[in-house]
């Protein structure tokens, strides 16, 4: 692969970088997830820059060996014309070793490293026995079937409002919508990986070059200079990283808090039914149905009923306590991380 070939391929992460990022503007547009994530459109144009200045970098690079090679060709002599200005020292503060024709090769692959860019993922589906057990008593849930009959009246009237769950929708703008977050921190992700990929295919057309240009000062600032591309493009791993770890956490918050507002909500829902029903505990209810009498079918059904309700009451009240600490604990890990964005240095 021709260097030039490299920095063309810089173009397939950008493209992909605005397909899978720039219409991120709105989380959905849930508080709650700014709050967690900061600013997407700081962390955005650092991308969109650094993926720019990469380009210019691995094209000036090109251009810089394509006149050396037409200098050779006109001179024959290495000392004969001056080098020393094609190749910057872009980082001044560090002696670095040369690339040469010795260095041991990255041993990636050989493709546009582009082409390994994968669509982003969205969150993956909770462990089905984790979810057997939260969701369990919601056939019991009075609420839960009130909020269920009325999600299938929207739907019935709006086909498709709010993508299927008008509560989720609504949730959505205030905690935000968990997939699309999950999405942009493995888009994120991605481009951490590709500027790996990117530095592995480099390193081996360097090396490739430097096996048959091993001699003079020209060689050895060249080498100077493709061995802090590489550091350049290392040093993108953690911060990228860092933001998709950064999502991920945002996306578990905002999931969450969203079970954790269904659970207690249907709670209280069913704690109210309960009350209504003319019991207050479980064990009220208990004594209901036993106090009842077999002469008193309508009481016994309603001390069924309020048993029920109160039941469901109760685990769904522990489940919003758990997903709620769990939530908030997400958010804050996701807040608490501070993203260093590290530039790619200009040619």
């Amino acid at each position: 692969m021709r260097l030039g070939q490299i920095a063309s391929d810089v173009n397939g992460a950008m493209s992909y970088s605005s397909s899978h990022l720039s219409g991120f503007s709105r989380w959905g547009d849930g508080r709650l997830a700014g709050l967690a994530l900061g600013q997407h459109d700081t962390y955005l144009e650092a991308t969109e820059t650094n993926l720019a200045a990469t380009k210019r970098l691995l094209t000036a690079a090109a251009d810089a060996l394509n006149t050396i090679a037409q200098r050779y060709d006109a001179t024959d002599d290495d000392q004969s014309v001056a080098f020393r200005n094609l190749f910057k020292d872009l980082d001044p503060n560090a002696a670095t070793p040369p690339i040469t024709g010795a260095t041991a090769p990255s041993g990636g692959s050989a493709a546009q490293p582009s082409e390994a860019l994968s669509a982003p993922e969205g969150m993956p589906d909770l462990n089905p026995v984790f979810l057997a057990i939260l969701q369990w008593p919601d056939y019991l849930s009075f609420t839960w079937w009130a909020r269920w009959l009325i999600n299938q009246g929207f739907q019935l009237v709006w086909p498709g409002i709010g993508g299927g769950d008008i509560f989720q929708w609504l949730w959505s703008e205030v905690g935000g919508d968990w997939d699309r977050i999950y999405t942009a921190g493995s888009a994120f992700g991605q481009i951490g990986d590709y500027f790996s990929r990117l530095g592995d295919a480099t390193r081996d057309e360097a090396i490739a070059m430097f096996q048959g240009w091993t001699q003079g000062e020209a060689a050895t600032k060249a080498g100077e200079f493709f061995a802090e591309i590489l550091a350049a493009f290392e040093a993108q791993l953690a911060p990228y990283g860092d933001l998709e770890l950064k999502y991920q956490k945002a996306a578990g918050s905002s999931y969450m808090l969203c079970q954790a507002a269904y659970s207690g909500l249907d709670a209280l829902g069913d704690h109210v039914v309960a009350l209504a029903l003319g019991v207050g505990s479980v064990g009220e209810a208990i004594a209901a149905v036993f106090s009842g009498g077999a002469t008193a079918p309508m009481a016994i059904v309603s001390a069924v009923a309020a048993f029920i309700a109160e039941l469901s009451a109760i685990w769904g009240s522990a489940v919003a306590a758990v997903m709620a600490i769990g939530g908030l604990m997400n958010g804050l890990q996701a807040s608490s991380m501070t993203i260093t964005s590290v530039p790619i240095p200009e040619a």
